[in-house]
């Protein structure tokens, strides 16, 4: 599959969806314990790890729900098979409101009992 658009031209909810994807494996958390949830235009992301759950809607969109899962495939095949800029990446992380509040999503994972995965000095870095 040949991805056909760049990170930085999609609309703002998915880029937040990629930004919140971001901060979990960031934080330690496997991809395959994330998820995305797209319902009558909104976006969400789910993560179900350590017999728990934290769902949190990202944006909204106009799109049907077969374009919004085409659109996610192609981005998933692109960031999974690295076929996405790291440098746009890094720019829509930092860019993103969900990196703006990292901090407080941390705290909001641990106040569920979420326990963040034992590469915490790693993780800290990378999320600061």
């Amino acid at each position: 599959m040949k991805v056909s658009f760049a990170l930085k031209t999609l609309p703002n909810a998915y880029k937040e969806a990629v930004a919140m994807h971001e901060f979990l494996r960031r934080a330690g958390f496997e991809p395959t314990d994330i998820s995305i949830h797209y319902n009558e235009g909104k976006i969400g992301v789910i993560l179900e790890a350590q017999s728990l759950d934290f769902y949190l809607e990202v944006g909204e969109l106009e799109n049907t729900f077969d374009e919004f899962e085409d659109t996610w495939k192609q981005i998933s095949f692109a960031l999974m098979s690295y076929q996405v800029n790291e440098v746009e990446l890094e720019e829509v992380w930092l860019e993103s409101v969900v990196y703006n509040n990292r901090k407080q999503l941390l705290g909001v994972l641990n106040d569920i009992g979420f326990e963040i995965p034992p590469k915490e000095e790693k993780i800290n870095n990378q999320l600061n």
